[in-house]
């Protein structure tokens, strides 16, 4: 979930576990109106969910990498261009 952490700042998501079942419930709004909206309700299995999150943290941590090895390498070539003056 995108802003999880800004949401649960802000009271407008909550999280409850129940029989198995992990129930996630999500404040909506009207995007053109900002009225508020029925809230967003998604039922999942603990395990399930945390699947989904191992694999997008696997996701981020290989785009961390790729970027910070881009980054190295253009810092590199900056220093070595630099190093011509």
């Amino acid at each position: 979930m995108n802003n999880y952490k800004a949401l649960k700042t802000a009271a407008k998501v909550a999280l409850a576990l129940k029989d198995e079942v992990l129930t996630i419930t999500r404040k909506q709004y009207d995007i053109d109106t900002g009225e508020e909206l029925d809230d967003a309700v998604m039922n999942t299995s603990v395990s399930m969910q945390n699947s989904h999150i191992d694999a997008e943290l696997k996701q981020i941590e290989a785009e961390t990498i790729a970027l910070a090895t881009k980054k190295e390498s253009l810092e590199l070539m900056k220093k070595d261009i630099n190093a011509l003056k």
